[in-house]
Order: structure tokens, then C-alpha cells, then sequence
């Protein structure tokens, strides 16, 4: 049998707290509120649409300026490939040539290492026991950052009270 409070308990409890807040005044707005948001928004209606959000701008430049910063960081790549294959093998070249051998050592490290930790926690998935842990685990760290992030929130704004 669950535990419900009586409803003639909720009732009178409602009954109270509508009555108490009926008694409190009515609060009203600075007199100057209306104009500070009539002027803001007359001020963001005024800017140029290149100066406001992108869902506002105009549709037809969001089809034409879609594909085309899509295609750009590709376009970059693709001809610094092709200004590096036809720099000439000077010093600089060599020594730049060594040290990108370096960062791809290093990538492939990396890639070696999650892999492994991949294959790892794939065999080790099959165990539900495991699986709890770890996903208690990952609730527990994202707990401590919201709470650390609302502590720090807390200090660094007076008016935010816990």
C-alpha cells in the first residue's frame, strides 16, 4: 500500500496557498522597461541582415552561402596539397617533410592506443556488472561538473543563490 496524503489535505493546503498568494500585491514593471525593450528591438531590427542571426538571413543567400562554406575548407585543402607537391624540395621542405613524419608517428600512436582501448572495452562490455560501473561512473562525473559548474555560478554572481 503506497503512502498518498489525504486528499482533503490537498485541498486545504491549495485552498491556503491560493489565498495567500491572492493577498500579495500585484507586481508591476519599471515604468522605463517597455522602452528598453521597444528600442532593443527596434535596434536589432535596424541592423543589416549580414548582422543578424543566420536563420533571419534572406533564403536565397543561405542556399547560395551553404554549399559554398561547405566547399571551401575542401577547396583550401585540396590546393595547398597540390602547393605542397609542386614546392620544390629545398631545407625548409625537408625539415617541415620530418617533422609532419613526427606528427603522423604520434597520430598513429594515438590510433594504436584507442583501438586497443576499444577492443578492451568491447570484450569487457559483456559484463553487466562492468557496464553498470561504468556508466555510474560517467553519471557521477558529470554530476560533480554540474554541481561544480552551479557552485562556481554561485560565487562568482551574488544574485544566484542555491
Amino acid at each position: 500500500m503506497q503512502n498518498q496524503p489525504h486528499p482533503q489535505w490537498n485541498d486545504s493546503l491549495e485552498a491556503k496557498v491560493t489565498q495567500e498568494l491572492r493577498q500579495l500585491p500585484v507586481l508591476k514593471a519599471p515604468a522605463t522597461l517597455l522602452a528598453r525593450v521597444m528600442a532593443a528591438l527596434q535596434a536589432r531590427q535596424a541592423l543589416p541582415w549580414y548582422r543578424r542571426p543566420w536563420p533571419s538571413w534572406p533564403r536565397k543567400i543561405q542556399c547560395l552561402l551553404g554549399p559554398l562554406l561547405t566547399i571551401f575548407p575542401l577547396l583550401a585543402f585540396y590546393l595547398s596539397r597540390i602547393a605542397w607537391n609542386n614546392l620544390a624540395t629545398s631545407g625548409v621542405a625537408r625539415e617541415v617533410d620530418q617533422k609532419l613524419s613526427l606528427l603522423s608517428l604520434a597520430g598513429s600512436t594515438i590510433d594504436t592506443l584507442v583501438n586497443a582501448f576499444w577492443l578492451a572495452g568491447r570484450a569487457l562490455m559483456g559484463q553487466p556488472i562492468l557496464r553498470a560501473g561504468i556508466i555510474v561512473s560517467v553519471l557521477m562525473y558529470l554530476a560533480c561538473i554540474g554541481i561544480g559548474t552551479a557552485c562556481f555560478r554561485a560565487i562568482l554572481n551574488p544574485r544566484v543563490r542555491l
